[in-house]
């Protein structure tokens, strides 16, 4: 047979050369052929039976007997397993935070100059920054504004880009309002051709470093910009400025018509746009402005009627409406204004005389 005189089959296990393996826990008989032929016998204590096998020896025998080789093994595989699940988690967790801090808007590094918003009529989206598109968006939240296109070139939206790039969202909203309205006026007005303006829009400090603002305990009470070669429109965002006392925009070449948001200023007592290009209509609503003493529009394009609501401002003092090309006749309420001192109506297309 294959085994010759050693073969299990025609030996008695006793006959086989035994060593009893303390470490395998197990009898272990083996005969020069069988090493030659990589073949072991074991005998195991519980039953006393040889056991052929085959390909791995002796040292197959060692590795089935100790169990505790295999939980060795088992337990080092599993450390292995849960330091590499761990390092994973954390080189994940890394990346999000750096992802977080590069979305967090710094403006000392997360600039976009207004001076470079828009200067075709479309914004170029592809070169705003990505931290600079999220502050944009809290802005227009925080102002309850959600009508632009991120990319539109509208005086408005380019204000709102503008307050984006200046303030981190930690500014009380009150002072990003206010900065918010006057950067509309700065870009509807086109006063970016303003070599006088140039400090406007540059800080989020207007009250200290935007020339011809004045201001009250953080508050923009004054607004001066005579002869400052201004042009395009008043912005509706003019009516934020619920603080306002004095406006005087004088010999500029501003043109459109006076916003009716204008007439909610409740505090204005002085407005001086005249030497304009305005046109339309005065607003019903100019009834509205309680506190306005001193009105002057001349030399514009205005039209239509004097509206009656003048009849309600009773602290009006002064008017001079003159050289427009106001029709009709000449509301009788002017009547009713007790504190009128100066009224200039010439140069226009009235009717009937100044009722008494």
């Amino acid at each position: 047979d294959a085994f010759g005189p050693f073969s299990s089959s025609t030996r008695n296990e006793s006959d086989l050369p035994a060593k009893y393996d303390y470490s395998a826990g197990a009898w272990l008989r083996f005969t020069p052929r069988d090493d030659a032929l990589n073949t072991s016998f074991v005998s195991s204590e519980s039953d006393g039976r040889p056991v052929e096998l085959r390909g791995l020896g002796k040292w197959r025998v060692w590795a089935r007997q100790d169990r505790w080789f295999w939980v060795a093994l088992v337990a080092v595989f599993l450390v292995l397993l849960v330091g590499l699940s761990v390092g994973l988690a954390m080189g994940l967790q890394s990346g999000k935070d750096s992802s977080d801090s590069e979305d967090e808007v710094d403006p000392t590094t997360c600039s976009l100059p207004a001076e470079l918003l828009c200067p075709s009529n479309v914004m170029p989206i592809d070169s705003i920054p990505k931290c600079a598109s999220q502050r944009y968006e809290e802005v227009l939240l925080s102002l309850n504004i959600t009508r632009f296109a991120i990319d539109s070139c509208d005086a408005s939206n380019v204000a709102a880009w503008a307050v984006a790039t200046l303030t981190d969202g930690s500014e009380p909203i009150e002072d990003i309002v206010q900065l918010f309205a006057l950067s509309a006026i700065y870009f509807s007005t086109e006063a970016r051709e303003s070599t006088q303006l140039n400090d406007w829009v540059s800080s989020k400090e207007p009250c200290l470093d935007w020339q011809g603002v004045i201001c009250q305990q953080g508050k923009v009470v004054r607004i001066g910009l005579d002869s400052h070669n201004l042009s395009g429109s008043l912005p509706s965002e003019i009516g934020y400025l619920t603080d306002l006392v004095y406006m005087s925009m004088r010999s500029n070449d501003i043109r459109g018509e006076l916003p009716i948001e204008i007439t909610s200023l409740s505090k204005l007592s002085y407005l001086n746009l005249r030497s304009n290009d305005m046109d339309g209509e005065l607003p019903f609503q100019i009834g509205d402005m309680k506190a306005l003493e001193t009105l002057l529009i001349s030399s514009n394009r205005f039209s239509g009627t004097l509206p009656i609501s003048f009849g309600n401002l009773l602290n009006l003092s002064t008017v001079n409406a003159g050289q427009n090309k106001f029709g009709g006749a000449i509301p009788s309420e002017f009547g009713d204004l007790q504190a009128l001192e100066t009224l200039v109506l010439s140069s226009n297309r009235l009717k009937h005389n100044i009722p008494t």
